[in-house]
């Protein structure tokens, strides 16, 4: 499973910027609460509250889509 919280918290200090950066960014879109709750680990976050806070970091995410898997007839 993919960790989304420790991929942001690691873009923020790769880019040398604060949670505190992040939360009161107009641009990101969230209230700074859900923010700061979602990367201390206190709550889990929507996938929109996520994604909000990747477009802020200039990340995305790209879904690849997985091979099919059929059953062996027996």
């Amino acid at each position: 499973m993919i960790d989304f919280r420790k991929i942001v918290l690691d873009e923020l200090e790769r880019q040398d910027r604060s949670k505190y950066w992040l939360a009161e960014n107009p641009g990101c879109g969230v209230h700074k609460a859900a923010v700061y709750a979602y990367l201390r680990g206190d709550t889990d976050a929507a996938s929109s509250t996520v994604a909000a806070m990747l477009t802020t970091l200039g990340m995305t995410v790209v879904a690849k889509s997985l091979p099919k898997v059929s059953k062996k007839k027996k």
